[in-house]
C-alpha cells in the first residue's frame, strides 16, 4: 500500500527529471555516489509504495547480472576495460559494482518516472512529452501490456495445474511450464493486437488520444521542484566526478 498517493509532477519537470537522473546515471562513475544514490531511489520508491516491485526486479534480474560481471572482472579479468590482465583485481570489482548499481539505479528512475503516474493521466503526460500519433498509442498498449501478458500466463499455468499434467506446484516447476505457455501466449498477444487496432480505429481513440492535454493547476510546483533539485544534483555530481 502507498504511504503517499503517486506524485503529482507536471509530465515536462518529471521528464525533464528523469532525462537529468538518467544521464547522471550512464555518466557517473563513483561506486560510493551511485551506492547513495540508488538508496535515494529506493526511499522514494518506498515512500510511494513501489519499493517491494524494485527489490524483486533487483532479485531477479540485477543480482544476477551483478554475479556474471564480479566472476568476469573480478575473478577472470582481475581489471576494468583497458587495462592489462591480471593487473587490478580491485578495479575490476569496482567497474562490476559501478554496472550493477547502475542497473538498478536505471530500473528505479524508471519506475519512478513510469509507474507513479495515475492511469488517467497517462496520456496526457505522454502527450506532454511530444509523443503523437501512432506513436502514442503504441506507448499506451505497450505500457499495459507487460501485465496483461502476466496476467494470462497465470491463467496458462493455473489451467495446467488444474488438468493435472503438474503434480506439484513450485518456482522450478513453474520455470518447467515456460515452454508450454509461451505458444499460446504468442497467439493471445497477436489477436489481441488485431483486435485492440481494430477497437481503437472504429472508436477514433488514435484521433481523441492525439488531442489530449495536459490540465494545468493540476500539479505541484513545490513536489516537481524537489525531485528535480534531486535529479539535477544528481546530474552535476555525476559531470563533476567524472571530469574532475
Amino acid at each position: 500500500m502507498s504511504i503517499i498517493e503517486p506524485m503529482e509532477i507536471h509530465p515536462r519537470v518529471r521528464g525533464l527529471a528523469a532525462l537529468l537522473a538518467i544521464v547522471g546515471t550512464l555518466t557517473v562513475t563513483s561506486v560510493l555516489g551511485a551506492a547513495l544514490a540508488w538508496i535515494v531511489v529506493v526511499l522514494l520508491l518506498a515512500v510511494n509504495g513501489r519499493m517491494r516491485k524494485h527489490l524483486k526486479f533487483v532479485l531477479t534480474f540485477v543480482l544476477p547480472i551483478s554475479c556474471a560481471l564480479f566472476v568476469v572482472w573480478w575473478g577472470i579479468v582481475g581489471a576494468p576495460p583497458g587495462k592489462l590482465l591480471r593487473s587490478a583485481p580491485g578495479q575490476g570489482a569496482a567497474f562490476a559494482g559501478l554496472v550493477s548499481l547502475r542497473l538498478a539505479l536505471l530500473g528505479g528512475l524508471s519506475q519512478i518516472s513510469l509507474t507513479t503516474i495515475k492511469p488517467h493521466r497517462l496520456v496526457s503526460t505522454l502527450v506532454a512529452w511530444g509523443l503523437k500519433g501512432e506513436l502514442l498509442v503504441i506507448t499506451v498498449s505497450a505500457m499495459t501490456l507487460v501485465e496483461e501478458i502476466k496476467l494470462r500466463g497465470e491463467q496458462v499455468l493455473t489451467a495446467r495445474y488444474a488438468r493435472g499434467f503438474v503434480q506439484r506446484r513450485s518456482f522450478v516447476s513453474d520455470l518447467m511450464q515456460l515452454p508450454f505457455i509461451l505458444r499460446p501466449l504468442l497467439a493471445w498477444v497477436l489477436r489481441a493486437a488485431v483486435q485492440r487496432g481494430e477497437v481503437w480505429e472504429q472508436r477514433g481513440l488514435l484521433k481523441r488520444m492525439s488531442e489530449a492535454t495536459c490540465p494545468e493547476g493540476l500539479y505541484s510546483p513545490i513536489l516537481g521542484a524537489f525531485y528535480l533539485a534531486l535529479a539535477a544534483s544528481w546530474f552535476l555530481f555525476a559531470m563533476v566526478t567524472r571530469f574532475a
